[in-house]
């Protein structure tokens, strides 16, 4: 299962979006300053990739998550559209971060 979100990044405040899923309870978003603060569900591995519309990978990472909760750095060299794909199991994100 794909589902796809909108976020534009002002960086001068917090912007706050949940995403209900079955298998995955909740995955909040903070995005404050250059941070993108997940809420993920706990104990599972996830992954997650950057990129640029024209799909060449900026960064990348992945972790297994005890707490539920993640910092991910957003690119500073970067402006203009971001891609964030988050992979946790068989489910898939992805959110469009516009930077100002």
């Amino acid at each position: 299962m794909k589902q796809s979100t909108e976020l534009k990044a002002y960086f001068c405040k917090t912007n706050e979006c949940e995403i209900p899923d079955d298998e995955i309870k909740t995955i909040g978003y903070k995005i404050k300053k250059n941070l993108i603060i997940l809420n993920i569900q706990p104990g599972k591995r996830f992954s997650w990739t950057f990129s640029n519309t024209r799909g060449k990978i900026i960064s990348k990472g992945h972790k297994f998550s005890f707490d539920g909760h993640y910092i991910i750095p957003i690119p500073q060299q970067q402006k203009g559209v971001l891609i964030l794909h988050i992979k946790q199991g068989s489910q898939q994100r992805t959110h469009k971060i516009t930077r100002f």
